[in-house]
């Protein structure tokens, strides 16, 4: 058993009860799987999106300190 073989029974268990790409995105796996496994959204997934962008309003609200936009998202 391993981590792939988990993945795959979460997706069949567990397909219409959660939000995958969530699960995918906290473990660094969404652009390896999707590239590997999706024939069509692998043609256009780029590495920086196992990130999520930081909206703007966050960015602009932290007077504190600097926050940047991740990387691969325009600011």
């Amino acid at each position: 058993m391993n981590l792939d073989f988990l993945l795959d029974e979460r997706l069949r268990e567990l397909y219409v009860e959660e939000l995958r790409m969530v699960t995918l995105c906290r473990m660094g796996l969404l652009y390896d799987r999707t590239k590997r496994y999706n024939e069509k959204s692998g043609l256009t997934i780029e590495p920086y999106h196992n990130l999520w962008p930081i909206p703007y309003s966050e960015i602009e609200r932290n007077t504190g300190a600097l926050l940047e936009q991740n990387p691969g998202y325009i600011q």
